[in-house]
């Protein structure tokens, strides 16, 4: 969630390689940016987090600075 500069992306992409990573994000900017390095198995959505309705849809979830916008985050633990 976030995209973010891709380094952390990359890292995870070396780490599942044979997994598809999505990216979401609800800046148009950003994912364009992040788009560039958009592969195979790397995937972008343009959503805002806090109108997520995802159910069992990923196996893992990685976030480095957006679980703070998320409102009532309760909901998600």
């Amino acid at each position: 969630m976030g995209c973010g500069d891709e380094i952390l992306t990359e890292k995870l992409l070396q780490l599942v390689p044979d997994r598809r990573v999505v990216e979401i994000d609800d800046s148009v900017g950003m994912l364009s940016e992040a788009k560039k390095s958009e592969k195979e198995n790397l995937h972008f959505l343009v959503m805002d987090i806090n109108d997520m309705d995802f159910s069992d849809e990923f196996d893992l979830i990685f976030s480095n600075a957006v679980l703070h916008w998320v409102k009532n985050i309760k909901n998600y633990l």
